[in-house]
């Protein structure tokens, strides 16, 4: 019982890693695309172009921003 969960917690820690790998790559595609952006309208833009595949959290995409 105690290795099932230990499992989940290292699949989750996979997946936010991938996760927060995925947010980045947005984020520069972004800026490239629009060299000026406020920052509410990036994370906006970032979430929009990201829901197909998850739901990013928004505190996620401000840690990757600073």
């Amino acid at each position: 019982m105690e290795q099932k969960q230990k499992d989940i917690s290292d699949l989750n820690d996979t997946i936010n890693e991938e996760r927060k790998m995925v947010i980045q790559a947005a984020i520069v595609r972004k800026m490239k695309s629009q060299q000026k952006l406020k920052h509410t309208l990036l994370i906006q833009q970032v979430i929009e172009e990201l829901s197909s595949r998850f739901k990013p959290k928004i505190d996620l995409i401000k840690v990757d921003l600073i």
